[in-house]
C-alpha cells in the first residue's frame, strides 16, 4: 500500500508543475518562459517564471579592410529575473534600409561574452540600420532593440563627366577639354581614370590622336584620377554637323570598377554674326572720347574671348578700342568702349571675332567732326529698368535751335527716344527704358541730320539701375 500513495502523490506533482509551466507560457511565443526546481527530494517542486529582456541598441560600422563586410557589436543582456546570461549564438539580427522598407534577417557570425560582435559578409551595396533580438531555446523571444546608426557600404567606383552638359550642341564655344571626377568607397583611393570617345556619325572612336578605331577604346586622362580631364580641340579633330558621345571609367585601390552614364553632344561649327551697332552715328566727341564712347554689338554666338577691331584704313581707322572694355555678356550682346579721333567720315566696319573663326562684320556711320560743341547731360542721370522719362542735354559752344532735326541715339539697345526738340542751348527728348534694359552706364549721340554730323557724350552718361 505504501509503495501505491508513493507513486500518485509524485504523478500529482508532475502535472501541478507541469499545470504551472503551462501557465508560465513555457511552449508558446513571447519574452516570458518557466522552469521548475525540486527543494527537496521526497517532497513538492516548485515553478519560478522569468522574461527575456529587450535587445541592447548594437552599432554598425564598415570594415576598414574589406568594404563589403559590417561589424555590428552590442552588449550582452540577461534574463530579468534569473540574471541568466544569453549567449552570442542565441540573437537574431535585422538589417533594414535606412529610407525605410522590410527587413531581412542576418546570418551573421556573432562571439563574446560582456560585449556581442558579429560580422555580416558580401552585403549588398546601400545604407542600413541593424537590430538584435535576445532569444532562448526554440521558442522564447525577447523584444527587438532599437535601430543602430545607418551604415553605408559602397563597393564600387563612382565617376561622371561634367563636361560637355548631356545633349548639347557646341560650335565656337567648344572649350576644348574634356572633364569630370571620380570618388571611391570610403577608406579606398582612385587608382585611374579613362575616358572613351566615339563620333557616332563614322562609329569611329578616339585614340588619344583621331578617331580611327572601329571598336571602343578607352583613353587616359590628364590632371588627377579623381579630378581628371582630357583635352580634345575642335580644330582637325570635331567635325562639324557630327554627333559625339563620351563616356569614362574609374578604378579604385581595391580594384572596384565604376563606370559613368554616356554624355551626347553635337559639335556644329558657327560663326559669329554682327546684326547692329549702337549708337548707329558718332561723332568726334574731342577731350570726351579720351575715356572712349559705350558701344554695345548684338548679334549671334558670341563666345568668351571674342575681339573686336576695325579694319586700318577708311573711316574705319579713326576708332580704337579702349583695352580690356570688351565684355562679351552672352551670344548675343557685346559691350565696350570706343575712341574716335579722325575727321573722316563714312561707314567704318567693326570687326568681331570669336577664338578661332573668322571675323564677322558690322558698321557705324562716322559723321566727322561736328560743329565747335559739346554735350552733356542734365538729367536725370540714372534711369530705372521699366522707366518712361524725359532726358535733357545741354549744348554748349552752339544753339541747338539752328540745327533742325535731331536724333538721339544710345549705346544701350533697351533705350529708345521719342522725338527731341530744342529750346535755346537744351534738347530734350521723351525716353523709354525697356524693362530688360543692360545695367551701367551708357552714351548718348545726338544726330544734327541738317548739317549731317553728330555729338556724342561720355563725360556724363545716363547709367540705367534695376527698376
Amino acid at each position: 500500500m505504501t509503495r501505491t500513495r508513493t507513486t500518485s502523490w509524485r504523478t500529482r506533482v508532475v502535472v501541478a508543475v507541469v499545470g504551472a509551466c503551462l501557465g508560465l507560457g513555457i511552449t508558446g511565443m513571447g519574452a516570458a518562459f518557466g522552469y521548475w526546481v525540486t527543494t527537496d527530494p521526497l517532497n513538492p517542486a516548485q515553478a519560478v517564471a522569468n522574461s527575456l529582456p529587450e535587445g541592447a541598441t548594437p552599432y554598425a560600422s564598415v570594415s576598414s579592410t574589406s568594404y563589403d563586410t559590417v561589424t555590428i557589436s552590442f552588449a550582452e543582456v540577461a534574463t530579468t529575473t534569473g540574471g541568466v546570461e544569453i549567449p552570442a549564438s542565441d540573437y537574431v539580427l535585422q538589417r533594414y534600409p535606412s529610407k525605410g522598407g522590410s527587413s531581412v534577417t542576418v546570418t551573421a557570425s556573432c562571439s563574446g561574452t560582456g560585449t556581442i560582435t558579429c560580422t555580416e559578409a558580401s552585403m549588398p551595396d546601400g545604407t542600413w540600420q541593424y537590430t538584435d533580438t535576445p532569444t532562448y531555446a526554440a521558442n522564447w523571444v525577447g523584444i527587438e532593440s532599437a535601430m543602430s546608426g545607418p551604415v553605408t557600404v559602397s563597393t564600387t567606383a563612382t565617376v561622371s563627366v561634367t563636361y560637355p552638359v548631356d545633349n548639347t550642341t557646341y560650335g565656337a564655344d567648344w572649350t576644348g577639354t574634356i572633364t569630370g571626377t571620380a570618388s571611391s568607397a570610403t577608406g579606398a583611393t582612385i587608382a585611374s581614370t579613362q575616358v572613351a570617345i566615339e563620333d557616332t556619325t563614322t562609329k569611329l572612336w578616339w585614340n588619344g590622336l583621331s578617331f580611327d578605331y572601329t571598336s571602343r577604346i578607352f583613353v587616359a586622362v590628364t590632371g588627377t584620377p579623381a579630378q581628371w580631364s582630357l583635352g580634345l580641340a575642335a580644330k582637325g579633330n570635331l567635325t562639324s554637323g557630327n554627333n559625339y558621345k563620351v563616356m569614362a571609367r574609374a578604378t579604385d585601390s581595391l580594384k572596384n570598377l565604376g563606370t559613368s552614364s554616356t554624355v551626347t553632344f553635337t559639335y556644329e561649327k558657327t560663326h559669329s554674326r554682327v546684326t547692329k551697332v549702337y549708337p548707329s552715328y558718332m561723332g568726334d566727341c574731342g577731350p570726351q572720347c579720351s575715356a572712349g564712347i559705350y558701344w554695345t554689338i548684338t548679334g549671334s554666338d558670341f563666345v568668351p574671348g571674342a575681339t573686336v577691331t576695325f579694319p586700318g584704313k577708311g573711316p574705319s581707322a579713326d576708332f580704337s578700342v579702349v583695352g580690356g572694355s570688351v565684355k562679351v555678356l552672352d551670344s548675343t550682346t557685346i559691350v565696350l568702349r570706343v575712341r574716335d579721333t579722325g575727321a573722316a567720315k563714312g561707314k567704318a566696319t567693326v570687326l568681331v571675332t570669336d577664338p578661332g573663326e573668322a571675323p564677322s562684320f558690322g558698321t557705324i556711320t562716322a559723321t566727322g567732326k561736328p560743329d565747335p560743341a559739346s554735350l552733356s547731360i542734365i538729367g536725370p542721370s540714372t534711369v530705372g529698368q521699366g522707366a518712361h522719362t524725359t532726358l535733357r542735354l545741354e549744348v554748349t559752344g552752339a544753339s541747338c535751335s539752328m540745327w533742325g532735326g535731331l536724333e538721339l541715339y544710345f549705346s544701350n539697345p533697351g533705350i529708345t527716344g521719342g522725338k527731341a526738340t530744342c529750346s535755346g542751348h537744351v534738347v530734350s527728348v521723351p525716353i523709354t527704358i525697356s524693362s530688360s534694359a543692360l545695367l551701367g552706364n551708357n552714351s548718348v549721340t545726338l544726330l544734327v541730320e541738317s548739317k549731317a554730323f553728330a555729338i556724342s557724350t561720355n563725360g556724363l552718361t545716363v547709367e540705367v539701375t534695376r527698376g
